[in-house]
């Protein structure tokens, strides 16, 4: 075989496959996005949290509104602690009238299971709310209405029931120990709720 044919079986092999030429073209490795993954303390932090909370209402000659949102965390297997924010709307018609009142405040819990979803609960709240002044109609024999803050703290308990692995729906049963005339509720307080896990 001729040199000249050689040569040109050499050189069109090389074309074929591309080694060593280069036509003025950068070849580019492709960038691989890694998707970063979460650190376990975030994991286990997110699966600790848990949202719920108790909501309420009633329509007629008294109409009544409560929306009682809570955020909170598992401290433990068992324990758990978290702050919940309140409002309640009342609208009351009777024959003198109409009374109407907002409700507002927060709370601080903690609950901690004692056996098979039987739970103690304890919690300290405040309430901003419309309260009768009894100083002012002992003196005046007047009735007048100041707006103050109302501190409860209840403890009782109650039960949990799953459903599911990350939900449930509460069942509690309180006494507040510092029930006052401006307090908006009577001991016991009964509430009825749900939490559900982030």
């Amino acid at each position: 075989m001729k040199p000249f044919v050689i040569l040109s079986l050499c050189l069109i092999s090389k074309l074929s496959f591309g080694q060593g030429m280069d036509f003025g073209t950068t070849n580019v490795e492709p960038t691989v996005v890694k998707e970063e993954k979460p650190t376990k303390e975030r994991s286990k932090f997110r699966e600790n949290l848990f949202v719920g909370g108790n909501f309420g209402f009633q329509f007629g000659t008294v109409t009544f509104i409560d929306i009682s949102p809570l955020v909170g965390y598992k401290v433990f297997k068992n324990a758990s602690v978290g702050i919940g924010i309140t409002y309640q709307y009342l609208d009351w018609e009777s024959a003198g009238g109409k009374y109407v009142t907002h409700t507002g405040g927060g709370r601080v819990f903690a609950r901690y299971i004692i056996w098979k979803g039987i739970m103690a609960h304890a919690e300290f709240e405040m309430l901003n709310l419309d309260c009768y002044d009894e100083d002012f109609y002992r003196l005046t024999g007047e009735l007048r209405v100041a707006r103050t803050w109302v501190p409860g703290a209840l403890f009782g308990g109650g039960y949990y029931q799953r459903i599911g692995n990350r939900a449930g729906i509460t069942a509690l049963f309180l006494f507040n120990a510092l029930q006052s005339d401006c307090t908006p509720y009577a001991n016991p307080v009964i509430r009825i709720g749900f939490n559900i896990g982030i």
